[in-house]
């Protein structure tokens, strides 16, 4: 457990040996306890990825019924994540690729458009600024080296469990470019 920005966020990374990718990985837990939120949670139901007609496990595991049971859980909007993942590769030390993968993904599978979460995401970031000054150094750096840093999907790319359309993705990303520049500017 980490907690990072004056005990604002606080961070879990759960190790564990990828079978997929023959590696050691984690996922990560992030909670912020302050945070500008633009658009309302969803409420969904979490089920287990294993079906209910396991007999076997029953008898092995006396707790498998309980987990078979069905979550009320709140979940970001999908816009919300978007605009995270944008606040992040402006306020981010460094360039992710992941970060500009993942936004692309998330405008092609669930068809959110970048001008969409415009304003969303100047909010964000006027907000994130206000609280964090290497968020703002961070910023000053990216505006001086960003816009004509090259692109490489680099290893990430091996991380996918879906082909992408290379061409396409590297077009989205130039258009990305040109909003992050969009976005950074309505700041001043």
């Amino acid at each position: 457990m980490e907690l990072s920005g004056g005990d604002k966020i606080c961070t879990f990374k759960v190790w564990y040996q990828s079978k997929i990718f023959n590696r050691k990985s984690f996922f990560k837990i992030q909670m912020n306890f302050v945070e500008k939120i633009c658009y309302p949670f969803h409420s969904v139901e979490l089920r287990s990825v294993i079906s209910k007609n396991q007999e076997e496990l029953a008898l092995l595991f006396s707790e498998y019924q309980a987990c078979m049971g069905v979550v009320g859980f709140d979940v970001y909007d999908v816009r919300e994540i978007l605009a995270e993942k944008i606040r992040a590769i402006l306020t981010r030390q460094g360039i992710k690729a992941r970060d500009f993968l993942d936004v692309y993904l998330i405008g092609k599978v669930f068809g959110v458009s970048l001008d969409e979460v415009f304003s969303c995401v100047v909010e964000k970031l006027g907000f994130t600024l206000a609280l964090y000054g290497r968020y703002r150094q961070n910023l000053a750096a990216k505006k001086v080296t960003f816009l004509s840093a090259p692109f490489s999907c680099g290893d990430e790319k091996g991380l996918l469990l879906k082909e992408i359309d290379e061409k396409d993705c590297y077009c989205f990303i130039e258009n990305l470019r040109g909003f992050l520049e969009r976005v950074a500017n309505n700041l001043a």
